[in-house]
């Protein structure tokens, strides 16, 4: 995916990101620091590189939290595996999220809302095997 090329066109942009070019501009730098502060937080001396710049990973995060693709597809649009594409997306959804609340752009994200589970229909009702049968209840022999 040519992201460098996503950051020219302001269509390509909004269609992805769901901001203009000026609201990306002005978001992309805290995102940095903040991505920054990770990457100080799970360096080690041994470790590769990662293979995606700071803007590359807001394409990639603000993609999953504007249309929701699996992890798979999002690994073949940047060229990924896709234990990786959940690791960044897990490590940087906090940081994204901070900045776009900081910035008043916290209404592009969707709101996770607790799920309500149904009462079960047997909790409150009896079911009609479990009434006793007066046909043969009380019955007198002779």
């Amino acid at each position: 995916m040519n992201v460098a090329k996503i950051w020219e066109d302001e269509k390509q942009l909004r269609d992805v990101t769901g901001l203009t070019l000026e609201e990306a501009a002005e978001i992309i730098d805290d995102f940095s620091l903040a991505i920054g502060d990770i990457d100080l937080h799970y360096a080690s001396a041994e470790g590769r590189p990662r293979k995606l710049s700071h803007r590359e990973l807001f394409v990639l995060v603000m993609m999953f939290f504007r249309h929701y693709p699996t992890y798979e597809l999002l690994a073949v649009l940047f060229e990924l595996n896709a234990s990786n594409v959940k690791r960044w997306v897990d490590r940087s959804s906090t940081a994204l999220r901070g900045v776009l609340a900081k910035k008043n752009f916290s209404h592009l994200l969707v709101r996770q809302t607790a799920l309500k589970s149904q009462p079960s229909s047997t909790l409150g009702k009896k079911s009609t095997l479990m009434v006793p049968n007066n046909l043969s209840a009380d019955r007198l022999i002779p």
